[in-house]
């Protein structure tokens, strides 16, 4: 029966491709997050600069806004 070897190879690549499209938002929306804070403070000087500047969010209640 050497058609189960392939047919877990088959089954297998296909499984590795579903699993990465499901896992792709998480990773991006995770990398996102690690930079838009940075990314944030960089726009506000360059385009609100006479402003006042603005006051980052508590990581805990910013945790529970996004859930």
């Amino acid at each position: 029966m050497p058609w189960i070897g392939t047919l877990i190879q088959f089954l297998g690549g296909f499984s590795t491709l579903g699993l990465a499209w499901v896992l792709f938002p998480v990773v991006a929306t995770f990398m996102v997050g690690l930079f838009v804070e940075d990314i944030s403070e960089a726009i506000e000087l360059a385009y609100y600069g006479e402003d006042p500047p603005g006051q980052s969010p508590v990581f805990i209640s910013g945790l529970l806004s996004s859930a």
